[in-house]
């Protein structure tokens, strides 16, 4: 009977838990637009034009052009959204607007997501008196934005202060979104307004594209943790007091950072400032532009900093690599460290100068000073180039207890340029003594200070090897094509032309008898070669053979041209001139050697006849 009644009480005593469970359970609300959607029908809250649907199977609550504003007595609401309930994912779809003390307000960790480009614009005003107006709240922190786009306006706030976004704790992420925050004039007492607050958080990351735009602020982002901005844009314009503050900030992926505050810091971190591959501008009117304890810049950064004390100030170490850094300071030294600093292949700007309490560093690349020094209490090695108003100056280096040492001037362009000399063969070469002399006129052991000079010397070692003239080589033959062994009478008007198959690209000149012919008596063109002389240059020439040479740069075609008087040509002419006329008596003389058959065949027969008469003439005696 004992152990009945004791099993009965337990079972009391589970029925009670699992009826508490149930009762804690039924007790989580969400409540949109003054409605607890969870007690809805379809758990459908009308907004305005639009709606808030929540899916309870995925915890999903969609805003669809919802209007979310007063309560059901026309009040300005406390909250326009309460999430009591986990994992919440609130969706935007269309143009949602929310007007309320606390826009969004949760207890626990959720997600805002935009669907096919969903907006929020959520516009905060002071409801609760003595209770600071939020635009996004999570009390414990947790919050991820993806692929959003968020205007979230802080409006006329009392005496308190204003959030655009408050997060108090654990990992925080806005990734692939869009967010604008700025703010209404305030009273004349001017309670401050931030951006976001990620007070005892973990981390805030904002990357994959984000770009986050704030104007009229106080503070612009106070986080605690760690800050990441990876490949996304943030523009602080101009915060009033604080633009960036952190533990620690990552600015890599090409992210692009633009920070401006009035009366504190433009980008601050309680203990490391890390940037790569990115590009951050900032200025302070009345303090410092990057305030650090460890500064490292790398991979092809840039980064502008101008402010009224240090531009720069690392309190602990700096170290810039492979990067651009422009620093002012109006009334300071524009980089200082408390401790050490290294410029390696960086381009660096200091128009106030560089102060460190410890070692200093320069090699590679060129660092400016301006009117000012590059100042050390320990020790200063230089191995770049420093320039004072553009001018190469190594007399601004100073140190107080330490040494100053420079680095070898670099003979590397000096070594490439002898070992290109030595690979030549001086033998096929008339003027190789010049290449000797540059290379016998280099002096080493020289410092950075006289990098010029050393230059100098590798410059002038390839001024002389393009200037050797190679001994010829065994040349071309080309072909006369046309117009070869020409005969030229003196005393025409008439142009001769010579062509020959060589390339015309390759063509340097012509020449007659070894004397190279001046680019007045003739004319060059293409196809392959064809040379024009003219006659007045001709008529300059002797009676005789003359050898005409065209010249290429890998060998050259020739001919001859025979030159006579000009009789020469009227009586040979003439010799070979036939006779006028067709009707010519055949009897009577031709000029010339032919004799006409009639004439040949009369003389015989008169032959033959004295011949038979004088025959005759002898027998009858």
């Amino acid at each position: 009977m004992k152990a009945k009644l004791f099993f009965s009480f337990l079972t009391v005593c589970f029925l009670f838990i699992f009826q508490s469970e149930s009762v804690f359970a039924s007790n989580n609300t969400i409540t949109v637009n003054d409605s607890n959607i969870l007690n809805a029908a379809d758990h459908t809250v009308s907004c305005g034009g639009g709606t808030a649907v929540y899916d309870a199977d995925t915890k999903t609550l969609t805003l669809d052009n919802a209007v979310i504003n007063t309560d059901s007595n026309g009040n300005l609401l406390l909250k326009g959204i309460d999430i009591q309930e986990e994992g919440v994912t609130v969706e935007l779809k269309g143009d949602n607007t929310i007007n309320a003390h606390y826009g969004i307000a949760s207890t626990h960790p959720f997600t805002i997501k935009g669907i096919s480009g969903g907006r929020l614009t959520i516009n905060t005003s002071q409801v609760l008196s003595g209770n600071n107006c939020r635009g996004i709240f999570i009390e414990g922190g947790g919050l991820t934005v993806r692929d959003a786009s968020l205007q979230i306006n802080i409006g006329h706030i009392g005496a308190d202060h204003g959030y655009a976004i408050y997060i108090h704790g654990k990992d925080n992420l806005i990734s692939n979104s869009h967010i604008s925050i700025t703010t209404q004039s305030g009273p004349s007492y001017d309670p401050r307004c931030n951006g976001i607050s990620a007070i005892n958080a973990n981390s805030l990351t904002i990357s994959d594209g984000s770009s986050i735009v704030m104007e009229k602020i106080d503070d612009g982002i106070t986080a605690s943790g760690n800050l990441t901005i990876s490949g996304s844009r943030l523009s602080i314009n101009t915060a009033d007091r604080l633009a960036v503050s952190s533990d620690n900030i990552v600015i890599s992926n090409g992210a692009e950072i633009t920070s401006a505050a009035n009366t504190s810091q433009a980008l601050h971190a309680n203990n490391k400032i890390t940037i790569s591959n990115s590009s951050v501008n900032t200025n302070s009117k009345k303090n410092n532009g990057i305030l650090c304890h460890y500064l490292e810049v790398s991979d092809s950064s840039t980064i502008t900093s101008q402010s009224y004390y240090c531009a720069v100030w690392a309190v602990n170490q700096a170290v810039v690599r492979n990067s651009s850094l422009n620093t002012v300071a109006e009334d300071d030294i524009s980089f200082f460290s408390n401790g050490s600093v290294e410029f390696a292949d960086s381009d660096v700007k200091a128009a106030n100068g560089i102060y460190a309490n410890g070692d200093i560093s320069i090699t590679g690349g060129k660092t400016e000073i301006g009117d000012r020094y590059i100042k050390s209490d320990k020790d200063i090695h230089i191995g770049g180039t420093i320039t004072s108003n553009g001018i190469p100056s190594f007399s601004g280096i100073i140190t107080n207890t330490g040494d100053i040492s420079f680095s070898d001037a670099d003979y590397s362009a000096v070594d490439r340029a002898i070992a290109k000399a030595e690979s030549l063969d001086k033998n096929k070469y008339s003027n190789f003594e010049i290449v000797e002399e540059a290379v016998k006129a280099v002096l080493r052991g020289k410092d950075i200070r006289e990098q010029a000079v050393v230059d100098g010397y590798a410059s002038a070692i390839e001024t002389a090897i393009s200037s050797l003239k190679s001994i010829s080589d065994p040349q071309k033959t080309y072909r006369i094509t046309e117009g070869a062994n020409q005969t030229i009478y003196l005393g025409g008007d008439k142009n001769i032309t010579i062509k020959s198959d060589g390339d015309f690209d390759k063509f340097v000149s012509v020449s007659m008898d070894g004397k190279e012919i001046s680019k007045e008596h003739y004319t060059a063109e293409a196809g392959s070669t064809i040379i024009t002389l003219k006659s007045e240059y001709l008529n300059t020439l002797a009676i005789g053979i003359h050898k005409f040479v065209i010249h290429y740069e890998d060998g050259q075609a020739e001919t001859t041209l025979n030159l006579k008087k000009q009789e020469d040509s009227s009586s040979s002419s003439s010799s070979n001139q036939k006779p006028e006329g067709t009707n010519r008596n055949p009897f009577s003389p031709e000029t010339g050697d032919s004799v006409p058959i009639g004439l040949l065949i009369f003389a015989f027969g008169f032959s033959f006849t004295v011949i038979l008469f004088v025959r005759r003439f002898q027998t009858r005696r």
